[in-house]
């Protein structure tokens, strides 16, 4: 038997991997852009759930994170390519579901990540420095 610790991306943090494996999923860990425990994600999943009655996928929350944030850039700057340039350029720490978002000059998003595993059949945040 193989007794290593697997860890994919984001992409594999879904209830198809856990069902597909079964068992065999246990202790499988995934790196995860985003905090899914900040309080600006809580409210967004609980109201998604309201919405639409199932869990957020996994990118759900950087893409209403992203029509937010072109929503705030045209509602401050203007509907033109500099405004909205501008504005992402000025933008520091915005409070999003995916996590906080400043950009840098070429207008890529520094990230924010977690790491969840699957315990009892499900994915859960992992300390992994408590352990």
């Amino acid at each position: 038997a193989l007794d290593v610790q697997f860890i994919g991306d984001v992409a594999l943090e879904s209830k198809e991997v856990i069902d597909l494996a079964g068992p065999a999923a246990e202790g499988f860990a995934v790196l995860r852009v985003g905090l899914k425990n900040s309080p600006a994600y809580v409210n967004f999943e609980k109201r998604f759930k309201e919405i639409h009655n199932q869990d957020p996928t996994i990118w759900a929350d950087f893409a209403y994170d992203s029509i937010k944030l072109v929503a705030e850039a045209i509602k401050t700057n203007g509907y033109t390519p500099e405004g909205i340039r501008k504005f992402f350029q000025e933008v520091k720490n915005y409070p999003g579901a995916s996590g906080p978002k400043t950009f840098d000059e070429d207008g890529i998003a520094f990230g924010v990540y977690d790491l969840y595993r699957v315990k009892d059949g499900k994915f859960e945040y992992w300390d992994y420095a408590k352990e």
